[in-house]
C-alpha cells in the first residue's frame, strides 16, 4: 500500500492519498483541519466530537462529526476518506492535494499517515500499550521539614502522575516529579505509600502495586526543635555536592551552633560555628545521592532531619 507519514521528512503536499489515518486520545472537545486544494480552490475539512456525521458546507469550510466516543478518553484510530467527504458536501468539486493538518484543543495525536486506502490502515502498525502495570515507586522516604512532612522516591520508568496516600487515605496526585510536601498534618505519627501512574497503558493496568509504606514519628512538644528550612543541593565539578540552607532559629533555643551532614542516611561531617553551607566532595558521576541536615543548639538538643533531596551527579542543578 502507498502511503507517506506526517512525520517523516518529506513536504507536505501529499497526492494520490486521499485517505487520512490518525490515532487520538482527548476528552475535550476539539477541532481537527485538514487543508487540501481543490478543483474550486482550498478548503478546511473540519473534523470535530458532532454527532452530525454527514458533511456539510458550501463555502471554504466543510464541518465533519466523528461522533462524542472521538473524545472518551481512549486511544481511537481515525481513518476518513477526504476525497469522499468533500463530495458530499460539495458534489461538484474534487480533491487536488493535502497540504495541511491542524489541531485545536488538548489532544495527544499519534501515527497521521496518508494512503491510498487499498488496505484502510497505515503499513507501520502503531505500537500497542505497555502491557502489565508499571513498576511500584521505589526508594520511598518521608521526613519532617518545619511542621511538614516532606516525601520523595525514585521516578518510575513510563508513570506520568504519582498518587501519595496518607494512613491509608488518598491525599494527592503529583505530576512530573518525584516529591510531595504534606502541609496538612499535626504532631502525629503517619505513614505514607504512593502508587505510580502510566496512563499510556490499558486501563486495568495504570495503577502500579503500592510503594511500600513509609513512617513518620510522632514528636512531642519537648522535641519541637525547627529544623533547617531552604534546604538545597547542586551538584558542583561533577564529583563534589553544593549543600545550601537557612539557619535554623528556634522561638527557645536560639540560633543553630552547629549542622549535621548526613549522605544516604549516615552521618558525613558536622559543621561548625553555625555555617549554612557544605561542599560534599569525592563523589562519582551518574550516581544519585541522598542529603539531610540536623540542627544542633547551644544546650545539646538537635532537630528532626531536614527534607531528604536526591541528587543526580552531573554538572549543574538535579535534584529527585
Amino acid at each position: 500500500m502507498g502511503g507517506w507519514n506526517a512525520n517523516s521528512s518529506n513536504s507536505f503536499k501529499v497526492v494520490d492519498r486521499p485517505y487520512a489515518t490518525w490515532r487520538m486520545r482527548t476528552s475535550g472537545d476539539f477541532h481537527i483541519y485538514i487543508t487540501v486544494s481543490t478543483a474550486q480552490g482550498n478548503r478546511y475539512l473540519q473534523y470535530t466530537s458532532s454527532s452530525n456525521t454527514t458533511p456539510s458546507g458550501t463555502g471554504n469550510y466543510i464541518k465533519i462529526g466523528l461522533g462524542s466516543t472521538a473524545k472518551n478518553g481512549s486511544w481511537n484510530t481515525i481513518t476518513r476518506n477526504l476525497s469522499d467527504d468533500l463530495k458530499k458536501a460539495q458534489p461538484g468539486n474534487t480533491l487536488k492535494q493535502v497540504n495541511g493538518f491542524l489541531v485545536r484543543g488538548t489532544v495527544d495525536l499519534d501515527d497521521l499517515y496518508f494512503h491510498d486506502g487499498s488496505t484502510g490502515v497505515p503499513t507501520e502498525t502503531p505500537t500497542p500499550p505497555t502491557s502489565g502495570k508499571p513498576a511500584a515507586p521505589s526508594g520511598v522516604s518521608a521526613q519532617r521539614s518545619g511542621s511538614d512532612v516532606v516525601l520523595s522516591w525514585n521516578a518510575v520508568s513510563g508513570a506520568e502522575k504519582y498518587n501519595v496516600y496518607r494512613n491509608g487515605n488518598y491525599i494527592s496526585t503529583v505530576s512530573g516529579v518525584s516529591r510531595y510536601t504534606d502541609k496538612a498534618v499535626s504532631n502525629s505519627a503517619y505513614k505514607y505509600y504512593v502508587v505510580a501512574v502510566d496512563e499510556s497503558r490499558p486501563t486495568s493496568d495504570r495503577y502500579s502495586n503500592a510503594s511500600a509504606v513509609v513512617s513518620v514519628p510522632a514528636i512531642s512538644q519537648a522535641s519541637m526543635v525547627l529544623s533547617p528550612q531552604n534546604f538545597s543541593a547542586k551538584a558542583y565539578s561533577g564529583s563534589a555536592a553544593e549543600l545550601r540552607w537557612t539557619q535554623a532559629k528556634d522561638p527557645k533555643l536560639g540560633t543553630a551552633v552547629a549542622y549535621d551532614i548526613y549522605q544516604d542516611g549516615v552521618k558525613i561531617k558536622t559543621t561548625n560555628n553555625g555555617n549554612s553551607y557544605w561542599l560534599s566532595e569525592g563523589l562519582r558521576p551518574d550516581i544519585v545521592y541522598a542529603f539531610s541536615i540536623v540542627a544542633q543548639y547551644s544546650n545539646g538538643e538537635k532537630s528532626a532531619k531536614s527534607e531528604t533531596i536526591r541528587l543526580k551527579m552531573q554538572n549543574g542543578s538535579v535534584s529527585y
